[in-house]
């Protein structure tokens, strides 16, 4: 996990990132010069609804887990059904097709693994130039964001090139979600 997420991370908290988003601010009010900056805050709320399985499959896949380990994995995802109350009479039962349980305990392992996705697509456009990531002070670490639960907040430059950039990055990201 990337140093920017501090959810149902081991060791990690998430008052840790609220603590850094935090001096991000005040370094933000305090900038002079010519070049400003911005913070985008995400909220991907629905995220645990949205996620589809093919994706969560091809992203543990991609974290080269046993074949079988996978197949567990996402049989937990599809073997639940659920049935609803019309006028006190039970329906069929139907199964879910797409998102995650948010009582499962495996729902945010496999969200946090889902968004690292996002961060890796943001980290390949910092370390090409493309995204200019933004430092507290002279010499510090560069930030281009910090993940919390299901909030992203993406830090950059406050010029139209870098809203593009972000936005690229993010119609990157919808894609992927998106491809069956």
């Amino acid at each position: 996990m990337p140093p920017t997420q501090a959810s149902f991370v081991s060791g990690c908290q998430i008052s840790d990132n609220v603590v850094i988003f935090q001096e991000m601010l005040h370094t933000m009010r305090k900038k002079q010069g010519q070049v400003r900056y911005m913070a985008l805050k995400i909220d991907l709320e629905k995220a645990y609804d949205r996620l589809r399985w093919p994706f969560i499959r091809e992203t543990l896949m991609d974290l080269r887990l046993p074949i079988k380990l996978v197949e567990v994995i996402m049989n937990c995802l599809n073997c639940s059904s659920f049935n609803v109350l019309r006028n006190g009479e039970k329906t069929d039962s139907f199964t879910q097709s797409l998102g995650v349980r948010q009582e499962d305990p495996l729902s945010p392992y496999l969200l946090v693994l889902c968004l690292e996705r996002l961060n890796h697509i943001i980290e390949d456009a910092v370390n090409q130039g493309a995204w200019k990531a933004i430092t507290t002070s002279q010499g510090g670490p560069p930030l281009s964001r910090l993940c919390f639960a299901d909030d992203v907040v993406l830090f950059g430059e406050a010029t139209l090139e870098q809203a593009r950039v972000i936005n690229h990055c993010l119609d990157l990201f919808a894609q992927l979600l998106e491809k069956r």
